[in-house]
């Protein structure tokens, strides 16, 4: 199974990958460490929501960078217009400079099978 396949959520809609990196200040990391705790399960048992994952760069622990993967662009503006989203936005006074936020609509995924191919195929 790996050829590429379409990456289409519910009734053919594409998907859409959610990237959030923040430059938290020093003296609130512990502060922004919880609120990601407190929206973390409710975003995951969200309709629609595929991942969601909070990652610390090892080469700056004042960064954080959040990524989501949604099923349809709806379900990930019903999740912008939520009550657990209003904690997100919370985040971003604790900040030391602004975010760098990016949303990808993604129409194809593809797995090994591409790395394979970059690499010339299977020589075996």
């Amino acid at each position: 199974m790996d050829k590429s396949t379409e990456s289409k959520g519910r009734g053919g809609r594409e998907m859409v990958c959610a990237e959030l990196k923040m430059v938290i200040q020093p003296s609130r990391l512990d502060e922004a460490a919880e609120i990601i705790r407190l929206i973390t399960e409710p975003t995951r048992v969200r309709k629609g929501c595929l991942s969601f994952n909070a990652y610390r760069d090892i080469e700056n622990d004042n960064v954080y960078m959040i990524l989501e993967t949604w099923e349809t662009v709806e379900d990930l503006l019903a999740h912008i217009r939520s009550d657990t989203y209003k904690n997100m936005i919370a985040l971003m006074d604790l900040l030391s400079e602004s975010p760098e936020v990016r949303f990808n609509v993604v129409t194809k995924t593809d797995g090994v099978g591409f790395l394979r191919d970059a690499l010339g195929g299977d020589k075996s």
